[in-house]
């Protein structure tokens, strides 16, 4: 229990974004919550020192692309995060994740293209901006179907959650749940998400 410390603040930085949720117009609205009311969303009423915390990182560069005389080429970097909280039978407690896509494009002579100013915002910060609620085929955004993901999650033995059943999304072979309780909530590619957790799982353990 060491470095809860540390992983708290990491992923009080992580969770603050969740109240990106509760905005219906913007998720760049600012949180009125206090540090103390992060910690207190993030760990249940009770005694803290038995609870294993961890910290996991995923990441991919899929939809980078090679640059031509004709076509410009992209350099495509997507972070996922996964912020676990664990009791001491393995179950989880709560878990949140949040990822970054970011990404410049480039041409044949190697020069960057793009708004090298621009802010880069989480998935979750980007809210409805995000833009797939049309798209979904489930009327739901990306925050949305994650805080589903994150409901489905809880209570649940890691290992039980890595073996979550997966099928490949019918427009682009991306593997997304194929849980019962989730087929409705849940079609974004989940992959990344899984490894964040695999990660955090073992640092969880490292730490406990």
């Amino acid at each position: 229990m060491k470095r809860i410390g540390i992983l708290l603040l990491s992923a009080i930085l992580i969770f603050s974004l969740a109240a990106c949720q509760n905005s219906s117009s913007s998720s760049s609205s600012a949180s009125s919550e206090t540090l103390g009311d992060m910690v207190d969303d993030i760990l249940p009423d009770g005694d803290y020192s038995q609870l294993r915390t961890g910290l996991g990182i995923a990441s991919n560069t899929a939809g980078s692309s090679i640059a031509s005389a004709d076509t410009p080429g992209s350099a495509n970097f997507n972070v996922t995060v996964c912020a676990l909280t664990l009791q001491p039978d393995g179950s989880i407690v709560d878990i949140r994740f949040d990822t970054v896509e970011a990404g410049l494009g480039f041409d044949a002579a190697g020069a960057m293209s793009g708004d090298w100013s621009r802010e880069i915002q989480t998935n979750r910060e980007l809210g409805d901006e995000y833009g797939i609620r049309a798209t979904s085929g489930i009327d739901r955004e990306w925050y949305e179907q994650i805080a589903s993901l994150e409901d489905w999650m809880r209570g649940k033995m890691v290992p039980d959650v890595l073996k979550m059943k997966l099928t490949a999304r019918e427009s682009d072979g991306m593997q997304i749940p194929d849980e019962e309780d989730l087929r409705t909530l849940v079609n974004i590619p989940v992959s990344d998400q899984l490894a964040a957790l695999q990660k955090a799982y073992a640092d969880a353990q490292r730490a406990g």
